[in-house]
């Protein structure tokens, strides 16, 4: 019986995982399709020598930018990393003392991100779609880990 019960846990915690994960690639989806080649990311896709492979990803999803949302290339994204992130370290086996700082930490990069883009500490362009956004997303995966703490 142990070893099913075990079996079971690993299986669900590997659910987790790739559940959890799923808006990460979804959001480097829609930013590897529709947003400009000079952003950071696509350094990690010449590193890892994907460019010709994202270059025909990019061609064959083009006519998807005239029919989505503004929001949806633009803000979206941030929101579904953000989801991801604050989801998975909920999984991560660290001893319940450090979760909630774990969590904190979390929340200052995810909002410090977009709000250190306000007072030009960091790169980029601060937007209140974004941080409305990942608002709305880090309570979306708080929610989500709560239910999961529940079905317990």
């Amino acid at each position: 019986m142990n070893y099913i019960t075990n079996i079971h846990s690993k299986l669900c915690y590997i659910l987790m995982i790739l559940l959890y994960n799923i808006p990460l690639l979804l959001g480097g989806l829609i930013y590897l399709a529709f947003r400009p080649i000079d952003l950071i990311m696509f350094d990690w896709v010449k590193l890892i020598r994907l460019q010709y492979i994202i270059g025909i990803y990019r061609v064959e999803i083009h006519d998807f930018y005239y029919i989505l949302p503004y929001y949806v290339i633009y803000s979206l994204p941030t929101g579904l990393w953000a989801y991801s992130f604050v989801t998975t370290i909920s999984i991560i086996p660290i001893a319940k003392n450090y979760r909630k700082y774990m969590f904190a930490l979390s929340l200052v990069i995810i909002l410090g991100s977009e709000i250190g883009q306000y007072f030009g500490i960091l790169s980029g362009f601060f937007d209140l779609a974004d941080l409305t956004t990942n608002i709305v997303f880090v309570i979306l995966a708080f929610t989500t880990i709560k239910i999961k703490e529940w079905v317990k």
